[in-house]
């Protein structure tokens, strides 16, 4: 059964003559224990407000620990930690999404009418991903502690939560 948040989006955005590419906020992010910065993962939209098939996704920091500001993502974290690798499924409007960090949750990225949405199995059940949260420990080099998913829950529309230690 299809959500019916991301088309609640849509008539909401359609109804305030705003186009996709003006009120989607971020699909997901990735917070962490070490300090306020998030790595934002957002939909990438063409001049004409629809979704990029060649680049749909990006990442990029924002510095919340600082001033705000925006940045992108370092070499290191581009292939190590941060970065994401993207492959579109058939024809479809979906994408296969790996993020390094998580390489053995698989994520699907959804286009179509209104806002995209990235969806992974989150306690067992098909979830509108929005927020990963690392627990890290150590300096220069932490050691990741935990991980925690958080979503909505697709046929239900209720929060669902899991923790794990990679």
């Amino acid at each position: 059964m299809r959500s019916r948040i991301p088309a609640a989006l849509a008539i909401l955005a359609l109804a305030f003559g705003a186009r996709a590419d003006e009120t989607c906020g971020p699909l997901f992010v990735i917070a962490r224990s070490l300090n306020a910065n998030v790595v934002l993962y957002e939909a990438h939209f063409r001049a004409d407000g629809t979704l990029d098939a060649e680049k749909p996704l990006t990442a990029t920091w924002r510095l919340d620990a600082q001033d705000g500001r925006r940045e992108g993502l370092n070499f290191v974290e581009r292939i190590r930690a941060y970065g994401i690798d993207v492959t579109a499924i058939g024809q479809t409007d979906a994408w296969r999404v790996k993020v390094r960090a998580l390489p053995a949750r698989p994520l699907v990225l959804h286009a179509g009418t209104g806002c995209p949405f990235v969806t992974a199995e989150v306690d067992g059940r098909t979830a509108i991903l929005r927020r990963v949260y690392v627990t890290a420990t150590g300096g220069l080099l932490p050691k990741v502690a935990s991980v925690e998913l958080t979503g909505v829950d697709r046929e239900t529309a209720l929060p669902v939560t899991e923790r794990f230690t990679p």
